[in-house]
């Protein structure tokens, strides 16, 4: 059995922000995904390594937005543990 999630950015009432959940529901709901599953690395190099993934993949201008977030907004979707991402 795999053990994955996804951190997506998405819009939600109106606002800009950041989720994690099984992959089916973010990829659904968001406008760029990440996946991951537990590995070895730090979660603040994975929130940024996440961080940079997602804005490569949106618009530029929504880009922007995700941008201005701090990398703490990132840490607070994922889970306790280290991760590491999976190619998608």
């Amino acid at each position: 059995m795999k053990l994955e999630l996804a951190i997506g950015a998405v819009m939600h009432n109106g606002k800009h922000t950041i989720m994690s959940g099984p992959i089916d529901a973010v990829m659904r709901r968001s406008l760029s995904y990440v996946i991951i599953r537990p590995g070895k690395r730090k979660a603040s190099d994975i929130a940024k390594l996440i961080k940079n993934k997602l804005i490569l993949k949106l618009d530029s201008d929504i880009s922007e937005i995700y941008k201005g977030k701090s990398i703490d907004e990132y840490l607070r979707v994922l889970p306790p543990g280290g991760a590491e991402i999976v190619d998608n």
